[in-house]
């Protein structure tokens, strides 16, 4: 057989892998507006087209469960007189909740879809802002607004549509220069239930573990500050003080909190340092030199080549700590470029490429609730239909490698973590050329790659998959 032939049946058999699960075609009243897609359990996932009918004027939210067998399922809609802005969505019992803001109104609304039976119900509370911080937990979602007027933490535990549990956190007036000192600039809330690569690089952070809010605040190179907001107590917060030791002679200093611990990274003219320290006691466990203590285990050369690019001035390192399948810690040091890189978790730049006008617009409502303090220039305005809001990063130098508990290097370096870290550009990046497949947002099972996306031409909205 000819070597052409041969090429031709490859192909032919890769495409025949991937193919379209469902489609449907839109009416001459309806409007594609965006789509949105849901990572659940058991390899399932939610894919979301949300349409604007010219006839009602309602914007319709219109849900498409997707089962491990890729069997799928068309749920009633959600109709809105506004634009939706997701905040959220988690999952638990069967129903997939979502929570929407909506601005012009000052609401947050809770919709609820029921797998079974494919039933909509929902219901609404009155929110003059959106809130500053939303933690999507594996079947909750933890809404948290900081009010500087009366210095308190206002809190939303939200199940479903039918329970949501509204809490508050008084400040004491001792406390309260503190408090305004902490949310003088909006932290960026951190997902540890999914794989954190590179993290967030602003000096403000916020993790929940333990029904407890900690937020860390960095002084400088040489100082950390953490606070704790206990929900079950409900009263005030602790603070400690972290004296990290390092000084004005290491050009960057990063911090990672997990397990009630803090990792920080500090890049040197010649090396990297990692410090550890117990965010109960303040008191340091362990500090490593990368160059002395695990250039054995990484590849030769990649210490230099880190360095040397972590000391340029338009570079901020990060260092993240994800969780392996047998309990040791994988670290990732990474670099990014300050003036453009911004953490988004649990969000459309996060999780896929390609979005339209309305999901540039919910980006930007995620913007000003989670990272106000943002400086790079973005808008509401109109945007042609070839917009990609997602700029495909640089890969610039990073170092990975596996430690126990107690820090120190473990054996088992192929040990995988248990949030995988898949690379989405690899599958992602035959798509964004492809003009019969705008508004393409996609979620990543263990087997597959499923998206939804919609045809201009044939004005038909389809689900597909990928195997990986």
């Amino acid at each position: 057989m000819k070597p052409i032939t041969l090429l031709i049946l490859f192909f032919a058999s890769q495409m025949a892998l991937a193919g379209e699960i469902f489609s449907y075609t839109l009416s001459k009243s309806e409007k594609i507006e965006g789509t949105y897609t849901a990572h659940l359990s058991n390899s399932g996932t939610m894919h979301f087209a949300i349409i604007k009918n010219s006839e009602s004027k309602d914007f319709l939210l219109i849900p498409f469960y997707v089962d491990a067998a890729r069997k799928v399922k068309r749920l009633e809609a959600f109709a809105s007189k506004e634009m939706f802005t997701i905040l959220s969505y988690h999952e638990s019992n069967g129903v997939v909740s979502v929570v929407n803001y909506d601005g012009d109104n000052k609401l947050v609304q809770f919709i609820d879809y029921d797998l079974v039976t494919g039933k909509v119900k929902s219901s609404a509370k009155e929110m003059k802002e959106a809130p500053n911080n939303v933690f999507r937990l594996t079947d909750k979602t933890l809404l948290v607004s900081f009010n500087k007027k009366k210095n308190t933490v206002d809190l939303d535990l939200v199940a479903d549509s039918g329970h949501i549990a509204s809490s508050q956190i008084r400040i004491s007036k001792d406390k309260g220069k503190l408090f305004r000192s902490l949310i003088d600039e909006n932290p960026d809330a951190i997902n540890q239930q999914e794989f954190v690569e590179k993290g967030s690089i602003l000096s403000r952070k916020g993790y929940f573990i333990d029904n407890n809010l900690v937020y860390t605040m960095a002084k400088g190179r040489e100082q950390l500050q953490v606070f704790r907001f206990d929900l079950t107590e409900q009263t005030d917060f602790t603070h400690s003080i972290i004296e990290t030791g390092f000084t004005k002679e290491s050009k960057d200093v990063s911090n990672y909190f997990y397990d009630d611990k803090l990792v920080f990274l500090s890049v040197g003219k010649q090396d990297l340092s990692l410090k550890t320290f117990d965010t109960k006691t303040s008191k340091e466990i362990r500090q490593l030199s990368i160059m002395n203590d695990l250039r054995k285990i990484l590849p030769e050369n990649a210490v230099a080549d880190y360095v040397k690019t972590a000391l340029k001035s338009s570079i901020k390192s990060t260092v993240t700590v994800n969780k392996t399948k047998s309990g040791k810690l994988a670290l990732r040091l990474d670099n990014v470029e300050e003036a453009e890189y911004h953490y988004h978790y649990n969000w459309f730049m996060h999780h896929w490429m390609f979005q339209q006008q309305m999901m540039m617009q919910q980006q930007m409502m995620q913007h000003q609730m989670m990272q106000r303090q943002m400086s790079a220039p973005r808008g509401f305005g109109p945007l042609p239909d070839n917009y990609l809001p997602f700029v495909k990063e640089k890969k610039l130098p990073a170092l990975a490698f596996v430690l126990d508990v107690d820090f120190n290097v473990a054996q088992a370096d192929s040990d995988t973590t248990v949030y995988p870290n898949i690379d989405k550009d690899k599958y992602l990046d035959i798509y964004k050329d492809n003009k019969t497949m705008k508004n393409l947002t996609s979620d990543f099972t263990d087997t597959d790659m499923r998206y939804i996306s919609f045809n201009p031409k044939t004005k038909t909205i389809s689900i597909a998959f990928d195997p990986l």
